[in-house]
């Protein structure tokens, strides 16, 4: 889940989100969460735990096109066969 997702789900601020990490400010939050900058491991971890698992260091990283493509084909082909088998039923 990406780490804005997450937060906004939870109603935090991006000050209450950089309490909860102790980082001196919000500002790295928001470059975290913008792709400016990238976690430190012990950073990663902390997003980590806060979040049960459901923010995770991939989370930080953009799909390379070649995957968010093969997702796209995979999610028309998942389509393609369920159509195909509602009419044979």
């Amino acid at each position: 889940m990406h780490p804005r997702e997450w937060r906004e789900g939870k109603g935090w601020t991006l000050e209450r989100m950089a309490e909860e990490l102790e980082l001196a400010d919000r500002s790295a939050v928001h470059r975290y969460e913008t792709g400016v900058r990238r976690p430190a491991p012990d950073v990663l971890e902390r997003y980590f735990l806060l979040t049960g698992g459901e923010v995770q260091p991939n989370d930080f990283y953009p799909l390379p096109r070649w995957r968010q493509r093969l997702g796209e084909v995979a999610e028309v082909a998942r389509q393609a066969r369920a159509a195909v088998l509602g009419k044979a039923a």
